[in-house]
């Protein structure tokens, strides 16, 4: 934009624990698919 940079949508996924803990921290994620592959390293 006009010479400037710029940072666009950066995506962060965190997973807690019932603790409250974060157990998993992902970060710039994709959209598109995202949700059904951490469902499945879940296995939820």
């Amino acid at each position: 934009m006009y010479g400037k940079t710029v940072t666009g949508v950066i995506r962060s996924t965190f997973v807690v624990d019932p603790e409250g803990r974060i157990e998993v921290a992902q970060y710039n994620v994709r959209a598109t698919g995202h949700v059904a592959k951490l469902r499945k390293d879940l296995a939820v």
